[in-house]
């Protein structure tokens, strides 16, 4: 098992945790052909629960939440007359359930907000997407697995190893992601404790209006002076990735036929990265202004209306921009907190409603 990304924290349940993804090695057949099993169960679960939640909001326009969707889905069978929720380990189904829940419970607050104030959007907002790949994650938590010496015991006769790094730490949750020909892994565990510089409650306060051209303008209330974080390189970072993407498709799709290859995954992998490296060199730009001069709440705009300003084009340009904002409130938000900063979000609900 080999680390190919670092450690990366966040909080959760109010204790902050850190989470370590490595490429699994050294698997049996048996034990690959298994997880490619039930991450195929994982899929199938996922969309057979959303068809139902679909076909339930589009008869009575409610929303069904987690528990009534777990009642369901325990008994709905498929059409091999097989019920996906059985398919499963009881709690890693109700980690797949609950993913969806957060999914569309965001979209049905986004539905519900649209009725009210259509000028908001620019178009009606639309459910979650079907999984159109054949795998989706497992998401193993602290009672679906155990941990013997360096081996994580998934169930009988499947295991992985515990990367070394971790022997010893509080593993909270381990989550399988399948690959075209391979598993990764993401070992979530409590940070041990550290001492972060603690920001005293005051008066001053930052405000952020996140855009496009201008990812974040900051604002104080006379503390500092204002200033902004370029979002220009986001944008060029996404435009060679559409050009490189366009230009694969079109290739693949003449010399056999497909849509999607290794080397488009490669690419798509390559600018996430480096999106990912931007948000946090942004965010602690952010953070840093706030601990250095005191500053204990920040403030970000309001999402809609930042949205709404910018000429999104394409569908595919809409949802990277939905996610990158989400992307930059998200490492913001745990950067704060671990210094004791309020952050408060307004309309968060829609920068969440990001398809799949």
């Amino acid at each position: 098992m080999s680390t190919f990304l670092t450690n990366y924290i966040f909080l959760y349940g109010g204790k902050k945790m850190r989470a370590l993804k490595v490429k699994i090695r050294g698997l049996k057949k048996p034990q690959f052909e298994r997880l490619k099993e039930l991450t195929g169960h994982a899929k199938n679960l996922y969309n057979h629960t959303l068809w139902t939640l679909r076909e339930a909001f589009d008869a009575t326009g409610l929303y069904f939440p987690y528990p009534q969707m777990d009642k369901v889905m325990k008994q709905v069978e498929n059409l091999e007359g097989k019920i996906n929720y059985q398919l499963l380990k009881a709690k890693v189904a109700q980690q797949t359930l609950r993913r969806l829940n957060k999914n569309f419970k965001s979209f049905f607050a986004c539905f519900q907000d649209f009725q009210k104030n259509p000028s908001k959007y620019r178009g009606k907002p639309k459910p979650p997407r079907f999984k159109q790949q054949q795998h989706d994650n497992l998401i193993f938590d602290y009672q679906a697995f155990q941990i013997k010496g360096d081996i994580v015991v998934l169930e009988k006769g499947l295991e992985i190893k515990l990367p070394d790094q971790l022997k010893g730490m509080k593993i909270q949750q381990v989550e399988i992601i399948p690959k075209p020909k391979s598993f990764h892994a993401v070992f979530v565990y409590e940070e041990e404790p550290t001492a972060f510089k603690q920001v005293a409650p005051s008066e001053s306060v930052m405000s952020i209006d996140l855009g496009l051209n201008n990812l974040a303008t900051c604002v104080t209330n006379g503390v500092v002076e204002p200033f902004i974080i370029d979002g220009r390189r986001l944008k060029s970072i996404n435009a060679y990735y559409n050009k490189r993407k366009a230009a694969m498709q079109s290739l693949l799709s003449i010399q056999r036929g497909k849509k999607w290859s290794r080397k488009l995954q490669s690419l798509t992998n390559r600018r996430n990265a480096a999106i990912n490296d931007y948000m946090h060199r942004a965010t602690h730009t952010v953070v840093q202004m706030c601990v250095n001069n005191g500053i204990s709440t920040v403030v970000v705009g309001d999402i809609t209306k930042a949205l709404n300003k910018i000429n999104l084009g394409k569908q595919t340009n809409q949802n990277f921009v939905n996610l990158s904002l989400g992307q930059f409130i998200d490492k913001l938000g745990y950067k704060l907190g671990s210094h004791g900063i309020k952050l408060v979000v307004t309309n968060e609900s829609y920068v969440r409603n990001v398809p799949d």
